[in-house]
């Protein structure tokens, strides 16, 4: 008599492999998207100084920053430039408004593309809702070299009149 082999896992090997691959993908997960937010963040980081750069330029030629359009990405319904690059309002990460402050007693964020004469500028990159980057602060940087990350609603307005992003902001 012949015996016949079985083939095939047990029940303990198989919760053994399940178990692991769930220990790795609680580890890979949260690391995978660090990396994203990380990623998405320097994106928008260099598309404000990429900005900064041609607001410049704009300012050489004009002599003023008021009428200023980017070249590349410039959304002229909400005036913003979507990050990344060719990302719509529903696909972006980041939505970067540029916008001149005015000097009256009450700050007042207007659009500096209308603006003029303008004679300073302030960038506010906004995570997306819903988007992975949507806990992620806002990101703002001035005319005057002030680069601040901040939670609260209105770093506009503060890093445009105060050359600080008040409390609870930090240097980026």
């Amino acid at each position: 008599m012949s015996r016949h082999t079985e083939h095939g896992f047990t029940l303990i090997e198989l919760m053994v492999v399940v178990t692991i691959l769930g220990i790795l993908s609680a580890i890979a997960i949260p690391s995978y998207r660090q990396y994203v937010q990380k990623n998405a963040r320097s994106e928008a980081e260099s598309s404000l100084l990429g900005m900064s750069v041609e607001l410049e330029q704009w300012r050489a030629k004009t002599l003023t920053y008021g009428g200023f359009t980017p070249r590349q990405g410039w959304s002229s319904t909400a005036n913003t430039v979507y990050v990344p690059s060719g990302s719509s309002a529903t696909t972006h990460n980041y939505a970067i408004s540029i916008m001149h402050v005015s000097s009256a007693s009450t700050p007042v964020a207007l659009s500096l593309s209308t603006a003029s004469p303008a004679n300073s500028w302030v960038m506010v990159a906004t995570p997306r809702a819903g988007s992975l980057v949507e806990n992620s602060p806002m990101l703002a940087y001035t005319s005057q070299g002030v680069k601040c990350e901040s939670k609260a609603g209105d770093i506009m307005v503060k890093a445009g009149s105060k050359q600080n992003c008040g409390v609870g902001s930090k240097p980026w």
